[in-house]
């Protein structure tokens, strides 16, 4: 089974933009997305980047910045793609567990290798089905700039994110073409993947709680 990998420069930057979307006051609900994006961004960079933090905390901050800012049921559904309709409701509860922890261990380590970087969420584009489309630039250090996009779908009374790119990459479509293999690999089975995920899982939880 071959796991997709990406260089540490740029793995960072697919999690700097998963995880900027800290929680925030409530006060924001009624704010514009650019300015949700970008409050949120200054504070992911704060949290995540502690160098104080041990290994397991850095991921558990990630976790909840999971549940807090995304739409965890339709990124989950997204990255299934066409199993997504042939996964039982306890397949796809398991799945959805599953994939936000890997997803917090995959990425929670790259933050302590990067200091001094800076998100500025330049413009906002609303699409015809309510979404709105944030576009921004990552900062390095070293002067190097990432282009930045994240989709957001409007709530009640705040914004959660459903999609994000990367240099033009969708990080949610990076891991259904990754799942979809591996889904194929064991004959259409979602409980293939989940069985897949959760042997991968557990070594990055072993590796985290390493001294």
């Amino acid at each position: 089974m071959r796991w997709i990998t990406t260089s540490p420069t740029k793995s960072f930057m697919l999690g700097m933009a998963l995880f900027f979307g800290i929680a925030i006051n409530q006060a924001m609900a009624q704010a514009d997305a650019l300015a949700f994006a970008q409050r949120t961004a200054d504070n992911a960079v704060k949290e995540l980047t502690d160098k104080g933090l041990s290994a397991s905390q850095r991921v558990e901050r990630m976790q909840k910045m999971i549940d807090t800012t995304f739409d965890v049921d339709a990124v989950s559904t997204f990255v299934l793609g066409p199993y997504a309709s042939r996964a039982t409701a306890e397949e796809f509860s398991e799945f959805k567990r599953l994939y936000r922890v890997y997803v917090a261990h995959n990425y929670a380590g790259l933050f302590t290798r990067y200091s001094n970087v800076k998100v500025k969420m330049t413009k906002e584009t609303k699409r015809p089905n309510g979404d709105v489309i944030v576009d921004g630039m990552i900062r390095q250090s070293d002067g190097t700039q990432v282009d930045l996009r994240m989709q957001l779908r409007p709530t009640d009374n705040s914004f959660k994110a459903v999609d994000l790119h990367v240099e033009g990459v969708s990080m949610p479509l990076n891991h259904r073409k990754q799942f979809s293999s591996i889904i194929r690999q064991q004959g259409g089975s979602v409980k293939g993947l989940i069985s897949a995920l959760e042997r991968l899982v557990g070594k990055l939880q072993q590796a985290s709680t390493s001294p």
